[in-house]
């Protein structure tokens, strides 16, 4: 993980656990940056609410997200902005973002996770630090976001 993002290693380790039977077994990180911006791409995000806002999200890249979208709900989607696709992706994140918050509320912090969004990533959210994180598969990739929110 990129310096000052190190906190964050076990989100992307849930997210890469998570997506591993749905993007395919070989699934890894690849290249992590911190970023300045959100990038413009389909997919979900979500807030865990507590000491830190915490923005997690889960965005289309090289067809990879729509590829585990469909195999997480057994469907044969034609784009990710369908908006089962983008269900099947909000459940996805659920799932990766529970996982932390429960790591989070075990060692006593308190949280709170709000309900993903679907679409892009709302642009207006002003990250303190924002780190990009590739899983791939193969040529499938996968970005995930992981924002410390002002």
């Amino acid at each position: 993980m990129p310096k000052g993002m190190e906190g964050y290693a076990q989100i992307l380790e849930d997210a890469v656990r998570t997506l591993k039977p749905y993007l395919g077994e070989a699934a890894k990180v690849g290249d992590i940056k911190l970023v300045n911006s959100f990038p413009v791409s389909y997919g979900a995000n979500q807030i865990i609410e507590g000491e830190k806002r915490i923005l997690c999200a889960l965005l289309e890249k090289n067809g990879g997200l729509l590829f585990a979208a469909g195999n997480f709900a057994g469907e044969n989607f034609r784009a990710i902005d369908e908006e089962d696709a983008l269900d099947a992706t909000g459940e996805l994140l659920n799932y990766i973002s529970g996982s932390y918050a429960a790591d989070l509320s075990m060692n006593g912090t308190r949280c709170e996770l709000l309900p993903p969004d679907y679409g892009n990533v709302d642009v207006s959210y002003k990250p303190k630090q924002l780190c990009s994180a590739e899983i791939r598969s193969g040529e499938k990739k996968v970005d995930f976001l992981i924002g410390v929110l002002s």
